[in-house]
């Protein structure tokens, strides 16, 4: 049950969904992702919160105005540590990672490309300057800005 695999914050979350993906449960780490950050987005966020229930998806009108925060009645709506699904989709979802330190070998290895379905394009950079587009509608990949001397593999 994805819901089961849902934390009431995405700080948490991340650590959720990283986790299920590294133990190859990609169907449940999309679905987990999709009811904490995908949840938000349906509620009419343009960035990521403080905090997220799926509950409020079925209690809470949709539209602008803040989430409830039990905490204190406020809410971070644009939350620094909520953006952690930006690196998930890049490390897990388009599959970059190195596979030596400082990507002087890497690779690409895509999974849960579901997550994407109905995007145009996803895209993902590392800071080492590699980066990794996938054209959904093509199913094409384009690697590009690779470390001088890397090797890499997909």
């Amino acid at each position: 049950d994805p819901l089961q695999a849902v934390s009431f914050t995405p700080f948490n979350q991340f650590f959720i969904v990283d986790a299920l993906f590294n133990a190859n449960e990609t169907e449940m780490a999309v679905a987990a992702m999709d009811q904490c950050w995908g949840g938000m987005l349906e509620l009419g966020a343009t960035s990521f919160w403080e905090t997220f229930s799926p509950q409020w998806l079925t209690t809470m009108l949709k539209g602008p105005g803040p989430p409830p925060n039990g905490q204190n009645g406020y809410t971070s709506l644009c939350h620094p540590w909520a953006g952690g699904v930006a690196f998930l989709l890049t490390k897990h979802v388009l599959g970059l990672a190195p596979t030596e330190p400082g990507f002087r070998a890497w690779r690409v290895h895509p999974q849960g490309l579901g997550a994407v379905a109905g995007l145009d394009r996803v895209s993902g950079t590392h800071p080492s300057g590699i980066a990794v587009e996938l054209d959904a509608r093509t199913g094409t990949f384009r690697v590009w800005g690779a470390p001088p001397g890397s090797v890499g593999s997909l």
